[in-house]
């Protein structure tokens, strides 16, 4: 059996096993308990992906004051998740307090400004509104919504990487990710479509005939940028992955494709 094959082995049973946990906090999420349960999960996988982007930024010769960030990243989780204040609160309470820490250091202040902000908003805000979309969806449809993200998000990338080493051959973007082809984009999109279909056809969520479609390709195209946007930053930090979890790599690999879908789906729905 091929490297190739064995790597995609590895990444399928570890898919299984996160989708497995997923599955079930989303079967249960609107238990009391184990709503801030899900809350403290999300929670931590942000704070380690804040992590090994914080390790990015020091690659660049930027520092990042990580304990101010988990903070501010905890608290703006804490207002999508509760509704109890505007996320626009910690935000501007992150960067008083992130440029009230270079007051006694100056140099490198632009950059670890830009930093910490890009951090937030890359990675804190969109899974803050993952949580959003869960407990606030409308018609109480969150639990539905969220698995219809999961699921499309998640079939892009198995779709791609089938494809990819069944039928690849023209690069589609070498420079930064030599294993993505054209072929496996087009056999991603199917997937994804497929899967869009899958929801319209057999799920309570309201998919008219021509948003499953709509749906399923912007996910599609997305779910690619998100992928190939996570390994330019890790190209120019020159690091292959985020982490060295088994069969994940890391959380930003884990997560690098919903950062860019879920946004998406969280404007349409609570707009």
């Amino acid at each position: 059996m091929s490297k190739n094959w064995i790597d995609f082995g590895k990444r399928t049973l570890a898919s299984l096993i996160s989708v497995s946990i997923v599955l079930l906090l989303l079967i249960f999420a609107f238990q009391p308990w184990l709503s801030w349960v899900l809350y403290l999960v999300i929670a931590t996988l942000a704070g380690v992906a804040i992590w090994e982007y914080s390790r990015f930024v020091k690659d660049k010769g930027g520092e990042l004051f990580f304990p101010l960030l988990l903070f501010v990243t905890a608290l703006l989780l804490f207002a999508f998740f509760t509704q109890s204040f505007s996320p626009l609160f910690p935000l501007i309470l992150g960067t008083l307090l992130i440029g009230m820490f270079h007051f006694q250091e100056k140099r490198g202040a632009i950059l670890d400004l830009a930093c910490s902000w890009f951090a937030l908003f890359y990675i804190a805000v969109p899974l803050g509104m993952m949580l959003a979309i869960l407990y606030y969806a409308p018609e109480g449809a969150g639990q539905w919504w969220l698995a219809y993200l999961l699921a499309v998000t998640k079939m892009t990338d198995v779709g791609a990487y089938l494809g990819g080493k069944l039928f690849g051959e023209r690069k589609l973007a070498p420079v930064i990710s030599p294993g993505k082809t054209v072929e496996g984009a087009v056999c991603g999109l199917f997937f994804t479509l497929g899967t869009s279909f899958l929801f319209f056809a057999f799920s309570p969520l309201h998919l008219g005939s021509l948003e499953w479609i709509v749906f399923g390709i912007i996910f599609s195209f997305v779910s690619l940028f998100g992928d190939l946007f996570e390994s330019l930053l890790k190209r120019d930090a020159h690091r292959k992955d985020s982490n060295s979890l088994p069969g994940f790599g890391g959380a930003l690999d884990l997560l690098d494709s919903l950062l860019c879908t879920t946004p998406i789906l969280y404007l349409y729905l609570l707009r």
